[in-house]
């Protein structure tokens, strides 16, 4: 595998836990953090008057989470086989 290919998988990955309800939503829970696409009026408008970006703070966490304890654990295990 090349480099491409293991960041075209990596997105893709990252992809399909974003399509997981369950899995976005303890994240959220273990990391204290609320879901980007669930805020209220008030907190975005705040979020923009602090120029505060929550999608790309959660999307930073949740590609780090999704690195660490999914991507790596298959890779690893993919490469063992």
């Amino acid at each position: 595998m090349n480099i491409e290919e293991l960041e075209n998988d990596f997105v893709k990955v990252c992809k399909l836990c974003l399509e997981d309800e369950n899995l976005v939503n303890e994240f959220c829970r273990l990391k204290g953090i609320k879901r980007p696409d669930r805020r209220s009026p008030i907190e975005i408008q705040i979020d923009n008057a602090c120029n505060y970006d929550a999608g790309m703070d959660f999307m930073k966490q949740f590609t780090d989470f999704v690195r660490e304890f999914v991507y790596m654990p298959l890779l690893k295990q993919q490469l063992s086989l």
